[in-house]
């Protein structure tokens, strides 16, 4: 019968071309070691298993992830393949699962040394090892096989005898030229402080460089080493031997290294093991083989020794027994390290608990056959228990936790009492109520994380199988703990990774190790640029004018206090921005700072905005104070101006003098209007109403109030043109466009300069008025041109865009420009900057021209002659007079009585209401004040009404927009208005007007 190889290992290129195989691959596939090199698998394949196992290869080439199929090779023989690509490779372990086994013990004997030597080499982190005969090969295996997992320089593996340490395999010092000084290596643990430290504690260990170790001995030969591996290879708690791992590069190496080279240092320590066991088995067969010799002589005189022969057969047995017993314990041992093996595996790759229990069960469960296997898990609220089952995980278990130990010592109970906390436990996870159990608590951080259950429902758990779980709990719980580590280290990762503010570790230096994406997008500098500055220099930090000094900063941060303030800080690109900054330091557990936190946000925009927001108040209350102001001036200036027409009317005609005297006080009442409506102007207390203007003329009424916005240090020329055309615009929106204008050329020239108005006709091209958004036509323009510092062309782009200002956030509101193009564009005209730095500005509105037979006169206009009385409209009418003013109810009572009126007057809205009811005749006419004290002027209108439906409404006020209440009474036919102030002829004639519709 031909004998099949327990196991065998191949390794291919991305071609399928073999590229090494070991000596059990080479006789599966009848070719020796040496003739497989450089050959394509195919080709040597039966044909049978080509069919089964080259489509996985192909696969494999594309998706790098581990496959695991069956293959008959035979009719003897079924073999576990597991494919593992490699960016470089693909690797190809084939493991036995049945195959008809010889009887002769040499057979048996030689494929259990196989087996053995596989299952020493086997991990799963390193994917596959090869047998090999002698332990040497094995050591020297490992090297070959672990430079594919860790990126070394050199590497050696030392055996300890007592209190020496002797090398036994080395690679890569060939080309280090040292391979005769390694050959012959040995040294004393007391010479070496690491090793000794690694020997005593049997821990690993990882250095990054070798030259910031204080353990590290240099020498002339190992100058060169500045990266470092140092790993104990232990078998039962006993320190055999230990893998060292070299590199000239500081920080080669990592705990992910570190995590790569244990599983071959735990394969390291079963090849030392398994060669003393084969030794001693070597030893013990070549005994029996001098006794059988004995017993051939012994035969030949049979009649003398045939009780001796008896006792021999009866020792032979005897050691038989023991043989098979010794291969028993190989294969437990086999068994328990391949558990181990996927265990640390799983221990490495899970991402979950729950993942990595899962494994665990399965493992267990597979090999302790008789016993029932699960995983409790506390939740991290301990609030809760998961079971981990090896089929499923149950994320509450109904279960009280006082019946799990809280210390972290197992608990083994050999037999279940009843009435026993431990056969409420299984009957609550298992459904059965006898046997034995075993609890092994899996502690993270002092504390049961969780724990694992084993349970027989008849026997009782052996010892080795009570040793394996033990083992297997330690493992789960190191690697719990690692995993609570990554979970909660990614958490706080993912958020500070996704917070909207900036977070930035500093050392305790002061020099950046890290910054999330937000300071990136905010200051433009990203991780690799900032690492290793100070943020002081890197952003030119500087304190807010509100903020300490720097070295009032630093000195309160190092003294370990929390700092929250204000920096002005400049970004990648120039520009400056502040930050709202909290400064953290961070204590080690000895009470020492090892970092800085800063916690940061921009808040540019916001302080822009608070200060827009200030200054719109103070607009706000500026224009309250002038809508108030201009109410009382009305008020005084229409009792001035119709007592000053009454006098005029009084006056004889040849009085020359006197009416010139009275001519003098109309004209200043006249420009005293005029300055209350443009004191309005600012007080935007004005509505729209666009009306017949002349642009010369609107803007020489102007001309005295911008002289004075202006000062003296800025000479002011105004070019109008003759024979303007007339526009239809709302004049004191354009008063308000031309006086920001204006304001805005006085901010560009602060050392003096010139300002020049300018009047033209213009008619628009085609072409042009597409560049200008209008249409075609004739238009007439107004410039407000600047020797001012100009701006540049980015400037110019944006400068009526809202809250967009090149002033200092405390000296504008970026809503003067903005204004100026909303009051243009809503008068239908279309407004245009040109500006060069160092050369002024100039603004040009463009409004359309209204069609007239003859254009409006340029100069300003003159109070026009008063009436005669006689010449005036005049009735019988009742008129009901509400006016708070004084003088103002005391001029429209006399004028209106002077033209036959009956008039009732009244102070106030209840006042007029109660005259009203005591009137026994009709009241035609309510001539009231919008605004007046108790009662306003609509609510006496509403209510005279239920007195009088048929009353008419005629309103004054001191302010000149009309109130958005008061536009559906105006509406109606018999309503009115007249603002303020006004003539005593404008009132007659409103009055008779009203009363007539």
């Amino acid at each position: 019968m031909t004998r099949c190889p327990a196991n065998a290992f191949i390794e291919l290129d991305h071609q399928l071309n073999i590229t090494y195989l070991d000596f059990a691959a080479a006789h599966l596939l009848r070719l020796s070691p040496q003739d497989g090199g450089g050959r394509s698998l195919a080709s040597v394949l039966p044909q049978p298993v080509a069919g089964q196992l080259l489509p996985s290869l192909e696969e494999a080439r594309d998706d790098p992830h581990r496959r695991v199929l069956l293959l008959q090779w035979s009719q003897e023989a079924v073999y576990e393949a597991t494919i593992c690509p490699a960016p470089e490779r693909i690797s190809l372990f084939l493991r036995l699962l049945d195959c008809a086994v010889p009887n002769d013990p040499a057979t048996l004997l030689s494929a259990e040394h196989e087996q053995r030597l596989l299952a020493e080499t086997l991990s799963e982190v390193t994917l596959a090892l090869a047998s090999k005969i002698s332990l040497q090969e094995v050591l020297d295996e490992i090297l070959r096989q672990l430079q594919r997992l860790v990126p070394y320089r050199t590497a050696h593996i030392m055996l300890l005898e007592g209190d020496t340490l002797r090398i036994a395999s080395w690679r890569g010092y060939r080309e280090q030229g040292g391979e005769e000084l390694i050959a012959q290596l040995t040294q004393k643990l007391a010479d070496f402080p690491l090793d000794a430290g690694v020997v005593r504690e049997r821990r690993p260990r990882v250095i990054p460089d070798t030259h910031q170790e204080p353990d590290w001995v240099i020498q002339p030969e190992t100058a060169w080493v500045r990266s470092h591996i140092v790993a104990p290879i232990t078998h039962n708690e006993r320190v055999l031997g230990l893998i060292r791992l070299d590199s000239p590069t500081p920080g080669t190496f990592s705990s992910r290294d570190l995590a790569r080279l244990l599983p071959l240092a735990n394969a390291a320590a079963i090849a030392l093991e398994n060669a003393r066991l084969y030794e001693q088995a070597t030893q013990e067969l070549a005994e029996r083989q001098r006794a059988e010799a004995a017993l051939r002589d012994s035969l030949t005189q049979l009649s003398v020794a045939y009780q001796q022969a008896k006792i021999y057969a009866q020792e032979l047995k005897k050691e038989v027994a023991e043989r098979k017993e010794i291969e028993q314990t190989l294969r437990r041992r086999n068994r328990d390290l391949t558990l181990l093996n996927r265990v640390i595996a799983a221990s490495a790759s899970a991402q979950t608990p729950e993942e990595l229990l899962g494994v665990v069960v399965r493992e267990l469960s597979a090999a302790i056959p008789a016993a029932n296997v699960l995983a409790l898990l506390a939740r991290a609220d301990r609030r809760g228990i998961t079971a981990v089952s090896a089929d499923a995980v149950r994320p509450d278990v109904p279960l009280a936790e006082h019946l799990l130990p809280g210390e972290n010592e197992p608990v083994l109970v050999p037999n279940i009492q009843a009435g026993t906390p431990a056969q409420t436990l299984v009957q609550a996870l298992f459904g059965q109520e006898q046997g034995s159990l075993l609890v092994l608590p899996l502690p993270v951080e002092d504390k049961p994380a969780g724990y694992l259950l084993l349970h027989t429902p008849a026997l009782s758990l052996a010892g080795d199988e009570v040793e394996l779980a033990r083992q297997i709990a330690h493992q789960v719980a190191g690697a719990l703990s690692r995993i609570r580590l990554l979970q909660t280290r990614l958490r706080l990762t993912t958020a500070i990774e996704q917070t909207a503010e900036i977070v930035a570790i500093l050392d305790s230096a002061g020099r950046i190790e890290y910054v999330n994406p937000a300071f990136e997008r905010v200051t433009g500098y990203s991780l690799a640029e900032a690492a290793g500055h100070k943020p002081a220099d890197l952003l030119q930090s500087q304190p807010y004018p509100t903020t300490e000094p720097a070295a009032n900063i630093e000195e309160i941060i190092r003294g370990g206090q929390v700092w929250h303030g204000r920096l002005k800080n400049r970004r990648k690109d120039g520009k400056q921005y502040i930050e709202e900054t909290t400064i953290s330091p961070v204590w080690d557990r000895q009470g020492k700072i090892v970092n800085y936190v800063i916690a940061a946000r921009d808040v540019t925009e916001a302080l822009l905005l608070e200060a827009q927001y200030r200054q719109a108040q103070k607009m706000e209350a500026i224009g309250l104070l002038a809508g108030g102001i201009a109410h009382d001036f009305n008020n005084l200036l229409t009792a001035i101006n119709g007592f000053a027409e009454l006098l005029q009317q009084e006056i004889p005609t040849h009085e020359t003098g006197l009416h010139g005297l009275v001519n003098s006080i109309l004209a200043t009442v006249n420009r005293a209007s005029s300055l209350v409506r443009q004191l309005l102007t600012f007080s935007r207390k004005q509505e729209a109403e666009p009306r017949l203007v002349s642009l010369n003329r609107l803007v020489l009424d102007m001309t005295g109030m911008l002289r004075r916005i202006i000062g003296e240090h800025i000479q002011m020329d105004v070019h109008l043109s003759d024979a303007l055309w007339p526009v239809q615009v709302d004049p004191h929106q354009l008063e308000h466009a031309i006086v920001n204008l204006v304001v805005n050329a006085h901010d560009a020239m602060p050392d003096g300069g010139k300002l020049t108005l300018r009047t033209e006709n213009r008619t628009v091209s085609p072409p042009e008025a597409e560049r200008l958004g209008l249409k075609p036509g004739d238009y007439v323009t107004l410039s407000v041109e600047d020797t001012g510092i100009g701006m540049d062309d980015q400037t110019a782009a944006r400068i009526f865009e809202p809250f967009f200002t090149t002033k200092a956030p405390e000296k504008g509101t970026g809503l003067g420009l903005s204004t100026v193009f909303g009051i243009v564009r809503q008068n239908g005209g279309s407004i245009q900057v040109e500006s060069r730095l160092g050369q002024g500005s100039r603004f040009t509105i463009y409004l359309p021209r209204l069609e007239l037979q003859e254009p409006l006169p340029a100069e300003a206009s003159t109070p026009a002659r008063p009436v005669k009385a006689e010449a005036l409209p005049g009735g019988s009418e009742t008129i009901l007079l509400a006016e708070d003013d004084a003088a103002v109810r005391a001029l429209a009572g006399r004028v209106l009585s002077r033209q036959g009126y009956r008039v009732l007057a009244a102070s106030n809205g209840d006042e007029a209401l109660e005259i009203a009811r005591k009137n026994p005749g009709p009241i035609h006419l309510l001539l009231t004040d919008t605004v007046m004290p108790r009662l306003s002027g609509e609510s006496l209108a509403h209510q005279l009404r239920t007195l009088y439906p048929q009353v008419r409404i005629l309103f004054t006020s001191g302010y000149t927009e009309k109130h958005l209440h008061l536009r559906d009474m105006l509406a109606e036919g018999e309503t009115g208005f007249l603002p303020k102030p006004f003539t005593a002829s404008e009132l007659l004639l409103a009055v008779r007007e009203i009363l007539d519709r």
